[in-house]
């Protein structure tokens, strides 16, 4: 089997169970979740490539050769895409011009109790991550390949 069918055989059975409904829950995922997520892909990656269930080998290593994401990237790259489709308005903002606001930058929300649960407040809080490059984007196909290509 070359690397396009294992690609392929992993983007069908592990890939794809990540990213159904992925704005849901992946960005509201903790740092434990996510690991255990990476260990169940990592999984899927041994037994595409026939490699043993047990024992050190460099997966990481094989995942960037076969191009495949990681968890946390993939994380990463659904809220910069979330974020960019609930992009806020900034020309409505009062008050002076301040560094933040010419870089494009928006107030952070308040993340504390479930108002920090809501993707809204979570992708409000993610535009001032996004690359310039992609925040002055209009066009959402080439923002969402301007996302790819940098989360790739």
């Amino acid at each position: 089997m070359g690397i396009r069918e294992r690609k392929i055989l992993y983007y069908a059975w592990v890939h794809s169970h990540l990213m159904c409904n992925a704005g849901a829950y992946l960005p509201l995922l903790g740092s434990n979740q996510i690991r255990d997520l990476q260990t169940a892909a990592n999984a899927g990656i041994r037994a595409i490539c026939r490699l043993p269930r047990r024992g050190q080998v460099p997966i990481t290593a094989i995942r960037d050769q076969l191009g495949m994401p990681s968890v946390e990237t993939i994380c990463r790259r659904v809220m910069w895409i979330e974020s960019w489709k609930r992009k806020p308005s900034i020309e409505a903002q009062a008050g002076p011009m301040t560094r933040g606001r010419s870089a494009g930058n928006v107030l952070t929300p308040d993340l504390r109790g479930l108002n920090g649960k809501r993707i809204q407040t979570l992708a409000l809080a993610t535009w001032n991550e996004l690359p310039a490059e992609v925040r002055n984007e209009t066009d959402k196909k080439k923002a969402l390949a301007a996302i790819k290509k940098i989360c790739s």
